[in-house]
């Protein structure tokens, strides 16, 4: 297993990337009526779409590599110990800010339903506090991990059009029908992702990381390619909270995009760190800083 202090550099290139594209989506609300068309504007909304999902994904992947870490250094147990302590202090960080959040935009007090508004802060901190069990029962075992996140992440991505009927209270965490921005559905598949990857890259360095990457990226053209076929499985109807990534082909766009954009980093970090040392293997920003480490 790689060293623990092992930066992952892919991971910092993706999240990187996704804040200036982050800072440039919101910028774009500063444009002049007149200005929000044409092709360099759609062109521009269809590349924002990576924000998101790179910043849940680098979450998910942040948590399962500092816990298979953690399980691997000698005294595992104590290691384990501070570890969960830790995350599950930083989860809350995120979860009190992202109230904060909902504060300042509606009358928490009055109508206390905005205080867990499904924003992109509440949607990152309840996902990882979702996933945080089964990261840490299995990170002792990270190839079991790897494989269980990447199945519950095809479970998440499936059974998403199938929540769309839900009515309250389901639908304030589960879909867009009430006030929810970012639903768990399937904004949470993308932790699942992460913590795939991450585990990957905790027991097989960098390495472990470019293949998984570039993996999930042919993963996500065939699923691209078969969008026909997949929306035949499901009945028809009006797919509310996929109007960002729900449907399969901008699904697997989203995803592909991330990890094709890892990749290229992992690639190129790689081949930094070899030549260096050879022989060595507006509110949508808050939520990473107490999240977002790799090592």
């Amino acid at each position: 297993m790689p060293p623990a202090s092992t930066r992952i550099r892919a991971i910092d290139w993706l999240r990187g990337i996704a804040v200036l594209l982050m800072i440039q989506t919101h910028a774009l609300a500063l444009l002049r009526p007149e200005l929000r068309s044409g092709a360099l504007f759609d062109s521009l909304q269809w590349v924002d779409g990576l924000v998101a999902p790179s910043f849940i994904l680098a979450a998910g992947f942040s948590m399962a590599l500092t816990q298979v870490r953690a399980a691997s250094v000698p005294g595992a147990a104590e290691a384990r110990r501070r570890r969960m302590l830790r995350t599950l202090r930083r989860l809350g960080e995120v979860l009190l800010v992202g109230i904060l959040v909902n504060w300042m935009w509606f009358p928490i007090f009055r109508e206390p339903r905005w205080i867990v508004r499904m924003d992109i802060l509440p949607c990152v901190g309840l996902s990882l506090l979702l996933a945080l069990p089964m990261l840490f029962a299995l990170a002792p075992y990270p190839r079991a991990l790897r494989w269980a996140s990447l199945l519950l992440a095809a479970a998440v991505f499936g059974v998403s059009p199938l929540a769309e009927p839900l009515g309250p209270p389901w639908n304030r965490f589960l879909n867009q029908h009430s006030d929810a921005v970012f639903p768990l559905l399937p904004w949470a598949g993308y932790v699942y992702l992460g913590a795939a990857i991450g585990s990957a890259t905790a027991e097989e360095g960098p390495r472990g990381a470019t293949v998984w990457l570039g993996a999930l990226a042919a993963a996500g053209i065939v699923v691209w390619s078969l969008t026909p076929w997949f929306a035949a499985l499901y009945p028809p109807r009006r797919y509310a909270s996929w109007k960002c990534s729900g449907r399969p082909r901008l699904r697997a766009i989203s995803s592909t995009r991330c990890c094709c954009s890892s990749a290229s980093s992992g690639f190129r970090s790689r081949r930094v760190g070899e030549s260096r040392a050879p022989g060595r293997s507006m509110r949508r920003s808050r939520y990473c800083s107490p999240l977002a480490r790799s090592c």
